[in-house]
């Protein structure tokens, strides 16, 4: 007698604490066969949020999915709230595979004679412990020969990542090679942005607006974006992209633009910063008026003040999101921030009475749960 093994994926969404916002991101796939037991499980990690947080990254691992293998990480950009755990990460668990950009190779090269202010200086110094710490990572992975692979699309087509579930495909949607290349010249070009950004970030309007072209930094624009399809369901991880990069990104996203407006989660760039996203490249990826059930999901600290902007809230709900976040969106504060949970049908049950199923996001196929950290 043949029993069917029904295939699932769970995403989680840690709470990165800090006094400013991380990102790290786990998503679980495979299959489960009629009595509960998963098969085949493939365990993704976009990001690695900060040193002081990864042990809790390993720990959770540990005991909700039995293991601490993982089979892909993706460095979407080298700031340290987005790679600052990953070496210890890659010293602790049983990792498979890096995917990473690889800039210190050449950037050391660029602009080297541009005379410093003090404000540059200051960013160059922050850009180089990034870049550091980026190339730290790579030798580690490469000393444990674990295969490191740059994550670029093509120019005008998304690439493909591939893997052995026939349930799952994942796209690399951006940057494509000459793209990242551009931005790699303008790295250290700090003041090209920081005066209209800052000048645009000072604006503190109800509505959202298109942000200027600079207002995201070359580093941010380098993040990778990934789109995930899971038996015909788009999940949508933006690292801290900007609208150019958005953009181009999603020209390539497969099937087009119709398709883009089917995405059922969305990863909000950036903590949800009002600099990353404006209406016209919402208008155009989502549609003006959202059809669906949706959610955005927005990765931003307790204690950080700026993230999300109320702006950026705002505007995905006009579009039919339903908005979550570690932090509490109505302005309560509470010590520790709240993991989320975001599960399809099949995958396995959590006991445990502290997961709390938000009844706001709840489909046919998908639910989302939430808790407070630590683990209990």
């Amino acid at each position: 007698m043949h029993f069917a093994a029904h295939p699932f994926l769970e995403i989680d969404f840690p709470p990165i604490e800090g006094k400013r916002s991380g990102e790290a991101i786990l998503i679980r796939t495979g299959r489960v066969d009629p009595w509960g037991k998963v098969l085949d499980p493939k365990v993704w990690l976009i990001d690695g949020g900060f040193t002081s947080t990864a042990e809790y990254i390993l720990e959770f691992m540990k005991k909700y999915y039995g293991s601490t293998r993982i089979d892909y990480i993706i460095a979407t950009h080298p700031d340290e709230d987005h790679i600052g755990g990953l070496i210890y990460l890659i010293d602790h668990a049983d990792v498979r595979n890096l995917y990473i950009h690889k800039p210190s190779a050449y950037i050391g090269e660029l602009y080297i004679h541009i005379p410093l202010t003090y404000e540059r200086e200051g960013h160059i110094r922050s850009l180089t412990a990034s870049l550091t710490k980026a190339a730290n990572l790579i030798d580690r992975a490469e000393g444990k020969s674990i295969p490191v692979h740059e994550p670029f699309s093509y120019t005008y087509l998304a690439k493909k990542i591939e893997t052995e579930d026939r349930f799952l495909r994942v796209y690399l949607l951006g940057p494509d090679e000459a793209y990242y290349n551009e931005l790699l010249k303008e790295f250290r070009d700090y003041e090209k942005y920081v005066k209209e950004v800052r000048a645009f970030s000072e604006r503190s309007p109800s509505l959202l607006e298109d942000p200027p072209p600079d207002a995201t930094t070359p580093e941010n624009n380098s993040s990778v974006i990934l789109l995930f399809d899971f038996e015909g369901d788009y999940f949508l991880f933006t690292g801290d992209a900007g609208v150019p990069a958005l953009e181009k990104a999603l020209n390539r996203f497969p099937g087009g633009y119709d398709k883009a407006r089917q995405v059922l989660l969305f990863k909000v760039p950036h903590h949800g910063s009002k600099n990353n996203l404006g209406p016209s490249l919402l208008n155009k990826a989502f549609g003006s008026l959202g059809m669906g059930k949706k959610c955005a999901i927005i990765l931003a600290a307790t204690q950080d003040e700026d993230h999300p902007d109320e702006a950026v809230v705002s505007a995905l709900r006009k579009r039919g999101f339903e908005v979550h976040a570690n932090k509490d969106l109505n302005g309560k504060n509470y010590n520790q921030g709240w993991h989320l949970w975001f599960k399809s049908q099949y995958a396995p049950s959590r006991d445990s009475e502290s997961w709390k199923e938000l009844s706001s996001y709840k489909t046919s196929r998908y639910t989302l749960f939430r808790r407070h950290s630590p683990l209990s």
